[in-house]
């Protein structure tokens, strides 16, 4: 935890400053979730030497062998349409779902693979978490307009930390970093009567940003 005098915020020409209460700094190591997706098996592959409705024929293929099941997915390469397999009638006749096949067309039959659940991995991506608290200070639009008014500099402050969004942030003279914000809040705290140029209303704010770091 740390208070600087002002954190500088920048969104292309926009400028922000908060003068901070604290800042909070939290690295952290997560662990990312993934989904694998099913895959296909290769079970048998080749060209069809004959035409029956709701068929796949090829007396080259040797369909038992290759381990052919009824589910497996057929592809007419030739059209890219494509059906399950309903029946194994011979070694080298398949009964289909959909009518897909013609003669001298090209196909494959897959198994589809399925994985039951997403795998769990620690990427080592290491994040910088800020949770930032303090008043907004100063602002100005694109470089010209100065948000002189309290309610210009919340409005100015809202428009440049919708979550999702992306900020510029710079503290202690450092060097700017890429803050993605995940949330912000603003709260109206008190009527400030003794400031002549910021307005009468006094805002507290808070943000929680991520700056990613990388694989280590």
């Amino acid at each position: 935890m740390a208070t600087y005098d002002n954190v500088k915020f920048t969104q292309g020409d926009n400028v922000l400053f908060i003068a901070t209460n604290k800042v909070d700094e939290n690295y952290t190591n997560p662990i990312k979730t993934i989904a694998i997706p099913s895959v296909g098996i290769l079970k048998s592959e080749g060209t069809t030497d004959g035409t029956t409705a709701d068929k796949l024929v090829d007396s080259t293929a040797d369909f038992t062998t290759d381990g052919v099941e009824i589910g497996h997915k057929v592809l007419n390469t030739t059209t890219h349409d494509s059906t399950t397999v309903s029946a194994i009638d011979s070694t080298t006749t398949l009964s289909l779902n959909k009518d897909i096949m013609e003669t001298a067309q090209t196909y494959t039959i897959k198994a589809e693979a399925k994985i039951a659940n997403p795998i769990s991995i620690n990427l080592n991506r290491i994040e910088d978490r800020f949770t930032i608290n303090g008043y907004l200070s100063y602002g100005k639009l694109d470089a010209t307009d100065t948000w002189t008014s309290a309610k210009d500099k919340k409005d100015g402050f809202k428009e440049m930390m919708n979550n999702g969004s992306t900020v510029g942030m710079v503290y202690e003279g450092g060097t700017e970093v890429s803050l993605s914000i995940e949330k912000f809040q603003i709260t109206y705290v008190a009527k400030d009567s003794t400031d002549s140029v910021d307005g009468e209303a006094v805002y507290e704010i808070t943000i929680t940003g991520i700056v990613g770091g990388d694989i280590v």
